[in-house]
């Protein structure tokens, strides 16, 4: 039988693959091939502007890095920040007073704790707490008022110009946003609604993190895009991998665009995950939440704030056994706003950058849903986990704490803030390196993050190529029973063959089951799926050479013939994106010269 796809949709999309072929065809001369996974799409890749030194201010081209603006007000007003860890992982920032009391930092910052110690009441002013929603940095906000009339002066966030201070680097947007509305995607349908928080009753995303007051978002984004997409490659939500950031800001990342607290570029620091791997916290533990950087440099303040560095650590501090406790990816690979949603549906989160602040005229609406009325540019990076087709807009993970609008999430609109500018996803191997090994190492005082075991019994998942949820989620729970099949081993208990030997022919059947450890042949079925048929090289157009136009009429053939059965090497019922491309792919590479 065959499958039923439009003319349209199928010109459409091979028009696409077939640019996006010949475009990074000759962009691969310029830089070393991909071998795990093409780049598809050719959204703008800021990690080709020059690096620049530390420092903050729109200026800083091809870096962006915004600190916590909590964490920034706490020690900009002179007083002490911490950053405590939940059980859950999650992490919240405290600030502390001269008097040993303390608030929530969001509290703080927002009018509803310690306003005695506020920015407000240093200028003679009372505070009047907000939550109108029309805060820059929080839908609750802190307003100074005069203390007879109540007449207000002005937010926190514009007298002190806390945007400002809490953006260490920015880019300018250097393509034009989407407009506003639902993203439309090339191939394929997605459901109105999506949340990798909540796929079959579990949550794929890690815990929320704290970067402080350091401009490091760069890096809490590369970590937390690797980090939630392997999840969803092992078919595993409790995998829950916690990757040091640390590794990223500090001095060992020194390839490209790298960052330090002074901002980074996260395209630039996942092509070194590629490359190097990144550890798990605890072997280099976080501790930049009080390194700062501002307008003149790296704050005098971090340990190591000289040169290129600007940061609490060194990657002396690492620990011994880095390397085979490294991570790596496959790839990292850009998306056009027209396919973001699709690809977070079939891939999993995606880091983007955005505009965040007063200086992007950004604010929430009355359902909560940020918005800017500057789109030119993004200083802040983040992860979009999910979207709402009814509301208009993308579900995005921050780096400000668990406690930040509520629950550390939010909403910003389709379109808004540059957000679908810089998408990139990652793909990654289905299961990470082996167990973490307990190590020592010589990093400054450690952070309180706990770190979650890595779980080695999840390999066998890479059943799912295009890691929808449905698929690598069914096979968590049938993959299970295979681990209550080791006990069979304790089932040769050698007291019944005493009293028969009969027994004893019993014993090779009972461990048979055993083949839970040919972990390595359950990968065998994802490799050796139908083998995509041999293609050929016609000159369709009969121009006595094969070109594009005779590449994009065979694909196009293909796709609309009656042996394009043959064709579904996902054995997924349908030509979809993956397979035209590997078509495209196929034919480009044989048939063009």
């Amino acid at each position: 039988m065959r499958y039923k796809l439009s003319f349209a949709t199928i010109a459409s999309t091979i028009a696409v693959l077939v640019v996006s072929w010949v475009v990074l065809a000759h962009a691969s001369s310029a830089r070393p091939a991909d071998s795990a996974s093409p780049e598809l799409a050719t959204a703008q890749d800021f990690a080709s502007y020059p690096p620049t030194t530390c420092g903050g201010g729109s200026n800083d081209v091809g870096r962006l890095g915004m600190a916590n603006p909590a964490a920034t007000y706490c020690k900009d007003l002179g007083y002490d920040y911490r950053i405590t860890t939940s059980a859950d992982g999650s992490e919240q920032g405290t600030c502390v007073f001269p008097d040993g009391s303390n608030c929530e930092e969001w509290s703080f910052l927002n009018g509803q704790c310690g306003n005695q110690y506020s920015y407000c009441a240093k200028q003679g002013l009372d505070v009047a707490a907000k939550h109108d929603g029309r805060g820059s940095l929080s839908k609750d906000y802190a307003e100074c008022v005069k203390p007879d009339s109540k007449q207000d002066v002005g937010s926190v966030d514009n007298l002190m110009d806390l945007s400002k201070k809490a953006t260490r680097s920015s880019v300018p947007s250097l393509q034009s946003p989407a407009p506003s509305g639902q993203p439309n995607d090339i191939v394929g349908s997605t459901p109105p609604s999506f949340d990798w928080r909540n796929q079959n009753g579990q949550n794929w995303m890690t815990s929320v993190k704290n970067q402080g007051g350091c401009g490091s978002c760069w890096a809490f984004a590369s970590a937390g895009v690797t980090e939630g997409t392997y999840n969803i490659a092992s078919g595993n939500p409790n995998l829950s991998l916690d990757l040091s950031e640390e590794y990223l800001v500090s001095d060992c990342y020194t390839m490209g665009s790298y960052g330090n607290c002074c901002g980074g570029n996260y395209v630039s620091a996942l092509t070194y995950v590629r490359d190097n791997g990144i550890p798990d916290e605890a072997c280099l533990p976080y501790v930049d939440s009080s390194c700062g950087c501002g307008a003149s440099g790296c704050s005098s303040g971090c340990t190591y704030h000289t040169g290129a560095s600007c940061s609490n650590a060194t990657c002396s501090n690492r620990c011994a056994d880095y390397q085979s406790r490294a991570v790596k990816i496959n790839a990292v690979i850009a998306v056009p706003a027209a396919q973001m949603k699709q690809t977070l549906v079939d891939k999993g989160p995606l880091v983007v950058a955005m505009g965040v602040g007063s200086g992007y005229g950004g604010a929430f609406d009355a359902q909560g849903v940020y918005h800017c009325t500057n789109d030119a540019g993004a200083n802040h990076a983040v992860v979009i986990t999910g979207y709402n087709d009814a509301g208009s807009y993308w579900v995005v993970k921050n780096s400000w704490g668990s406690t930040w609008n509520g629950d550390g999430y939010f909403k910003v609109g389709y379109g808004e803030c540059a957000i679908e500018t810089y998408a990139y996803y990652v793909d990654v191997p289905a299961s990470p390196p082996g167990p973490t090994p307990t190590a020592t190492n010589t990093s400054p005082p450690t952070s309180t993050r706990t770190q979650t075991p890595t779980r080695t019994n999840t390999p066998t998942r890479t059943i799912t190529p295009t890691r929808t949820p449905t698929r690598t989620i069914t096979p968590t729970r049938t993959v299970t029973p295979t681990r209550t099949i080791t006990p069979t081993r304790t089932v040769t208990p050698t007291r019944t063959p005493t009293r028969t030997r009969t027994p004893t022919r019993t014993r090779t059947p009972t461990r048979t089951p055993t083949p839970t450890r040919t972990r390595t042949p359950t990968r065998a079925p994802t490799r050796t799926r139908t083998p995509m048929p041999t293609l050929g090289c016609a000159d369709v157009t009969g121009d006595g050479r094969v070109t594009v136009a005779d590449v994009l009429a065979e694909a196009s053939a293909i796709a609309r013939g009656d042996e394009n059965t043959r064709y579904d090497v996902n054995q997924n019922g349908r030509i979809d994106n993956t397979t035209l491309n590997t078509i495209v792919q196929q034919l480009g590479r044989r048939c063009i010269r």
